[in-house]
């Protein structure tokens, strides 16, 4: 009984000298084309790990922050609409409260998933295994998804507020500093 590479061999051997070039010159343009798709694969795979890596870091960290910064902690993904539409409303966030720092958590990275079920399980969120985007935390208080400025915009505002004034009710003012006069210590000294 013949295996299979002998099949293919006794029938190669059959074959004319033109039928085997043949052969060989469409076995080259199949490897060829599985070559150009594995580039094509590992170049996805690249831009998707650098896109990753570039929305895991707070999207204002060259600023300087004071004794009243608020951290929200923003788990996403790169793919999903109302995680696309909370991004452009942090727009508003940013430009409304500069002592905002906004840590933003691509879900799909391992290393990001563990600090997510780290939040969710400090913020007593229930099922916290079952990740749902967006998820924002921000002190004590978590908000999961995101509809429109209007109606999930204003429970983020109330969120920043809440840790606003958290923060007021524990001002010293002879020993902390406000993020804006760092900021602005900072541009006078340049």
């Amino acid at each position: 009984m013949m295996n299979f590479r002998e099949k293919i061999l006794n029938k190669m051997e059959n074959l004319s000298k033109k039928e085997r070039l043949r052969y060989e010159k469409e076995k080259e343009k199949r490897n060829t084309k599985v070559m150009i798709w594995g580039i094509i694969i590992l170049f996805i795979a690249l831009i998707s790990f650098l896109i990753i890596k570039t929305n895991n870091s707070s999207n204002n960290e060259n600023l300087i922050y004071g004794d009243d910064v608020i951290e929200m902690q923003f788990f996403h993904l790169t793919t999903c609409p109302h995680c696309i539409e909370q991004k452009k409303f942090h727009v508003t966030l940013l430009e409304r409260y500069p002592n905002l720092r906004i840590n933003e958590y691509e879900i799909t990275a391992p290393e990001n998933r563990q600090k997510y079920l780290e939040f969710a399980k400090a913020n007593n969120l229930k099922n916290p295994e079952n990740i749902a985007t967006p998820t924002t935390f921000i002190g004590n208080r978590s908000n999961i998804g995101f509809g429109t400025p209007e109606t999930t915009g204003k429970t983020l505002i109330s969120m920043i507020e809440d840790e606003n004034n958290r923060i007021a009710k524990s001002w010293d003012s002879n020993t902390m500093k406000t993020t804006s006069e760092l900021r602005k210590n900072a541009l006078t000294k340049n």
